[in-house]
């Protein structure tokens, strides 16, 4: 069931656009939560003054603790101090910053140093487009994330100049001439960029695989997800920094009669991604254990009694 584009709330993320027309989405399913309107990211000049102070706050807090433990003689549990820092530093950085690229959308107006791109505009079969789908996901898992407390930045097939996040994903389905080949896959840009993007990899990979019907496809990841556009900062200015870990997700074959009827219902693939998203927010460190709960446990969690 198509409807009209229900994610214009506000500009998507990015360079200047000419307008666009409004893009067929997947009706969004009754449980999807409104998503607020876009704010823009704050500047990089402030963002490291921020990532300042909050180093020396720790360094301060660290020779704090160490004097007062040579003075009384009582030393602090290391796993206590680390975890007092790491809370102190993730205080001062704020929530969590995500990015999200919806694959393919508004190719036609991506600048000049990736104008062999604008013909780009995604599969198509079964009667559904990949942008639908892409575009589709993006806003339900906005929406999760949000709801989660985090920042959640939407921005179509032109990234912002250097973007820096947390994190960021780009959402893409497939298609194939082969009705029967399925299955999820994704990659981080090779040669590496940064020592995350392998456990932002690992944590997606192992949600989708474990909270989805789609069978895994990593032995048919191409050239282009490898040297994803999106991820080539030394090659353009429109690509997420390198030290951002980023991942490129292909979320099933449109081809596929199974996959299709499972990208049809967006929430779902939202859900698997969040998981993955929150299970790598708690690996580094970027957020407490245990918070925010992964949507699946969320969903099936008891009501509170009245």
């Amino acid at each position: 069931m198509l409807g009209r584009d229900p994610i214009q709330e506000g500009p998507i993320l990015g360079a200047p656009r000419h307008p666009r027309a409004p893009v067929a989405e997947l009706a969004p399913t009754p449980e999807a939560p409104a998503a607020p309107a876009w704010k823009p990211a704050e500047p990089r000049a402030r963002r490291r003054r921020w990532l300042g102070s909050a180093f020396t706050l720790a360094l301060l807090a660290l020779l704090g603790l160490n004097w007062s433990a040579a003075v009384t003689g009582r030393g602090t549990p290391p796993a206590a101090l680390v975890s007092s820092l790491e809370q102190a530093v993730n205080a001062l950085r704020g929530p969590p910053r995500i990015g999200l690229q919806i694959g393919h959308l508004d190719a036609a107006a991506m600048p000049r140093e990736l104008a062999k791109l604008r013909t780009s505009t995604g599969a198509t079969a079964g009667g559904l487009e990949e942008v639908q789908v892409n575009h589709a996901v993006v806003r339900a898992l906005a929406a999760r994330l949000r709801q989660d407390g985090f920042t959640v930045d939407v921005f179509d097939a032109t990234v912002p100049r250097h973007y820096r996040a947390d994190l960021v994903l780009a959402v893409h389905a497939d298609a194939s001439v082969d009705p029967s080949r399925e299955g999820y896959k994704s990659a981080h840009f090779l040669p590496l960029r940064n020592g995350r993007d392998p456990l932002l990899k690992l944590d997606v990979d192992r949600a989708m695989l474990a909270r989805s019907p789609l069978g895994d496809d990593d032995r048919n990841v191409s050239l282009d997800m490898l040297e994803y556009y999106a991820f080539n900062a030394r090659r353009f200015r429109h690509a997420v920094a390198r030290s951002t870990p980023a991942l490129i997700v292909e979320l099933g074959y449109l081809s596929n009669a199974r996959d299709r009827a499972y990208l049809e219902r967006p929430q779902r693939a939202a859900q698997a991604l969040a998981d993955g998203v929150v299970a790598y927010l708690h690996d580094v460190k970027r957020i407490p254990a245990g918070d925010p709960k992964p949507a699946s446990e969320q969903a099936s969690a008891p009501a509170a009694a009245p």
